[in-house]
């Protein structure tokens, strides 16, 4: 976890005049290396505490590990994530979707059945995976 820093003048100005535009999607464009993930984070920090959920999407991961290692923020409360995990996620479910098209399923369906079956399921994350609380009881 990074230590939060303190924003240079322009970057200052620039996250002031960013906190007073609408809350819709931004792009903030600067040369490499003039601060755009500190704004960024200052940003995610500043809405965090106006009660907005936030999340910081890069293209690549290599991007993402770089904001991980300067941010300073509650990783619980601004998820930092990739395109590419997105589009993993993506590719995924098109894959589902075309599957179930070819076999005459109903995918909405499966999603609905399937969600119905879990929503109440309990039971931990052991080294980041989720184990349901049946799996943990048999293995005692």
């Amino acid at each position: 976890m990074g230590k939060k820093v303190v924003l240079r003048d322009y970057q200052q100005d620039l996250f002031s005049q960013l906190i007073k535009m609408p809350k819709t999607n931004v792009m903030v464009q600067l040369e490499a290396g003039a601060g755009k993930t500190y704004i960024e984070l200052y940003l995610a920090e500043y809405l965090v505490k106006h009660g907005y959920k936030v999340a910081i999407c890069t293209p690549w991961t290599l991007i993402r590990d770089q904001i991980q290692e300067k941010s300073w923020l509650d990783p619980k409360q601004v998820e930092i994530t990739s395109a590419q995990i997105l589009l993993n996620q993506g590719d995924l479910q098109v894959t589902l979707i075309v599957y179930c098209l070819q076999r005459g399923i109903d995918y909405q369906k499966c999603l609905a059945d399937a969600y119905k079956v879990i929503k109440n399921r309990e039971g931990k994350m052991v080294n980041g995976t989720f184990v349901k609380e049946s799996d943990l009881e048999a293995e005692q």
